[in-house]
């Protein structure tokens, strides 16, 4: 096969049925440049409750979120930084749109967003126009996850 002849040409030689080992699979072509990119591009590394309250009315704010998986083992985190249930009905409560939300299957986000919809809880309609995004992966042949990315890029100024 094509990809076969590519990595014997490389010096890759593998016995017929053999797999690729991981690092033949990334790709070897240079990405290109991208030139002033992320110029305007602000990263924050401060709690949720200081940063959303000050920019959460900015309408220029894309949210990046990536909290503890809601309903998942958490018993690595310290305990005085610990983010708990109250912290992502917190956090919940003051997300608005455009905002991108990282999650994975462990976690019960789908689950609460489609009950705030279907309960029509206050502020549900801020996720009625969310959309999704998954990613199933491997770690080894015994163990597979799904990320999920929920995004609503709504009200995004051009």
């Amino acid at each position: 096969d094509q990809n076969e002849h590519h990595h014997e040409e490389r010096g890759f030689q593998r016995e017929p049925g053999q797999k690729r080992p991981f690092y033949h699979r990334l790709p070897r072509n240079n990405y290109g440049v991208a030139t002033d990119y992320l110029e305007s591009l602000e990263v924050f590394h401060e709690d949720f409750k200081t940063l959303i309250i000050r920019y959460a009315e900015n309408p220029n704010t894309v949210l990046v979120l990536d909290p503890p998986y809601l309903c998942t083992d958490c018993s690595y985190y310290d305990k005085d930084t610990y983010f708990d249930l109250i912290d992502f009905i917190t956090l919940m409560s003051a997300v608005r749109p455009p905002f991108v939300f990282f999650s994975s299957d462990r976690s019960e986000f789908k689950r609460y967003i489609d009950y705030l919809i279907d309960k029509k809880t206050p502020g549900y309609e801020k996720f009625t126009s969310i959309q999704s995004l998954s990613r199933t992966g491997t770690r080894n042949k015994y163990y597979q996850y799904t990320d999920n990315m929920f995004y609503d890029f709504r009200y995004l100024q051009e």
